[in-house]
């Protein structure tokens, strides 16, 4: 009868050490598997690093990670702490203002409670932030991304590659038994959040103690969960960019009383966001215009074009990382032009075959300024007439155009102005010319302004003009595969990902 209690108590004690470890994992997080999703996605949607998408597929026993079945439900583990390298990666485009939407935006996304929520809200809305400094070997709870907020139970910690320190903003918040600090960092618009439990403080008179001893049963080695080795997150990922600009204007001259229109579209598609990438895309072109003494004219242009370029940051002496960059395009189109007078006879069609170069270097000085230099021409290879002019020969259509501009941010990441000069040459008349131009720059989106030039002999020309530039709109992460994004994090393992803006 002993031997059978025994066995009974023994079989109570491994059924309670076991409820506790089966427990622990009913807690794990899941995941639904959803049409597109890859393991990468998933991985950085729950930790903010990609890298971490073979902890999934271990814990699931996934063999083949790009063979995922829609609806299957994901064990999603625990990590623990995870280290931050790169300290630019991604900006998420938080302002350290009072009420500031976007980091309001992002304490929604943290796994604090409602209630801590609100606490962070309230202080958010009535005062600014300090600022202070984020150090090198310093925790958190949550960071950020340009996709969003990523919070991890065991935190992040800062070992940075190459600054020991960031400038930051902070709120603190004391709450009834914690104490939370709210930062966004200066350079790149990060969030980041950590909180502390406060010490409990004994009011109480001391009590005489009662000691009793506990035997607590050993939990058996096979039943222990080991730690995940958490390697370095934040690295480059395979992307594309996109480029789509749309444009038009009114032209008006001060001689013959000159007056017409312009359009066109120009579309590109890039094989990297980051350091070297080449590009395919399209150019197109329209445009009329008038004389006083009853000649019209039409033209049009349009083809393929080529681009090369590269893309990279340089680091102040303060540590401000600033992105810089140039581009080359080629550009192979065909065009016509036909024009009439109805007050003679005359009429004729031409028809042409351009090679037009295009060079942009571009750089940002500080948070506020960016300088830039573009030349542009139109090289005229090919030209045949159709005139009722028996002599008519055409015209040389060959241009170019070159000159700085410089870029202001009036309204943080709402308005901008640009403004440049330009020195130009037309082969049609031979001659040399100037221009200005200057316009505003909304959100980085849309663009208006005004430009004027003269060639001296021919007077002034100059118009308003509009453009609609696409790019943040049809920019995206290109959806490689998880072999391709894992070659390129070997190969690339102090990489970071920067905002590639600096070609609007």
């Amino acid at each position: 009868m002993k031997k059978l209690k025994g066995l009974l108590v023994a079989f109570v004690a491994a059924f309670i050490v076991l409820g506790s470890w089966t427990m622990v994992f009913s807690e794990m997080k899941t995941h639904v598997v959803k049409k597109g999703e890859t393991l990468w996605g998933i991985a950085h949607q729950n930790w903010g690093s990609g890298m971490l998408w073979t902890k999934i597929a271990e814990e699931n026993k996934i063999s083949d990670p790009k063979k995922l079945q829609i609806g299957k439900n994901l064990n999603i583990p625990s990590v623990e702490k995870i280290q931050v390298k790169n300290h630019n990666t991604s900006p998420y485009g938080a302002v350290a203002k009072k009420g500031n939407p976007k980091v309001l935006e992002a304490i929604d996304q943290t796994f604090y409670t409602d209630s801590e929520k609100t606490e962070f809200k309230k202080v958010i809305l009535e005062s600014d932030p300090e600022r202070i400094t984020i150090k090198k070997g310093d925790k958190a709870d949550c960071v950020s991304d340009k996709d969003g907020v990523y919070c991890n139970d065991d935190g992040y910690q800062f070992e940075w590659n190459k600054v020991s320190e960031l400038s930051a903003y902070r709120w603190n918040v004391k709450l009834e038994t914690k104490e939370c600090n709210i930062d966004v960092v200066d350079i790149c618009g990060n969030f980041v959040s950590e909180c502390e439990t406060k010490p409990i403080e004994k009011t109480e008179e001391p009590q005489e103690e009662t000691k009793i001893k506990l035997t607590v049963p050993k939990v058996p080695k096979f039943l222990k969960v080991p730690k995940i080795f958490v390697p370095t997150v934040f690295e480059k990922i395979a992307c594309r960019d996109y480029e789509l600009t749309v444009w038009s204007g009114l032209w008006y001259g001060s001689k013959d009383r000159a007056r017409g229109r312009f359009a066109g579209i120009e579309a590109m598609a890039w094989n990297s966001c980051w350091n070297w990438g080449e590009g395919i895309g399209f150019y197109g072109s329209i445009s009329d215009g008038n004389l006083k003494e009853g000649y019209h004219w039409e033209e049009w242009r349009f083809g393929p074009q080529f681009g090369l370029r590269y893309l990279d940051y340089y680091e102040k002496a303060d540590g401000t990382i600033l992105p810089w960059g140039i581009q080359n395009k080629i550009r192979l189109v065909g065009g016509a032009t036909k024009g009439a007078n109805n007050r003679t006879d005359y009429s004729m069609k031409e028809y042409h075959v351009f090679v037009g170069p295009y060079v942009e270097a571009v750089a940002q000085l500080n948070q506020e300024i960016i300088v830039g230099f573009t030349a542009e021409g139109w090289i005229d290879i090919y030209r045949t007439i159709d005139s009722s002019w028996s002599g008519d020969l055409g015209s040389n259509q060959s241009s170019i155009r070159f000159g700085p501009f410089i870029q202001i941010e009036l309204i943080k990441d709402v308005l901008q102005s640009r403004s440049g000069i330009s020195g130009f040459w037309q082969q049609w008349d031979k001659q040399f010319g100037i221009g200005i131009f200057s316009e505003l720059r909304f959100y980085e989106t849309i663009m208006a302004g005004l430009y004027a030039s003269t060639t001296f002999e021919d007077g002034f020309v100059w118009g308003p003009n509009a453009r609609w530039e696409m790019w943040s709109m049809v920019r995206r992460i290109q959806n490689s595969s998880e072999n391709d994004k894992i070659f390129l994090t070997e190969r690339c393992s102090d990489c970071e990902t920067i905002k590639a803006y600096v070609f609007h």
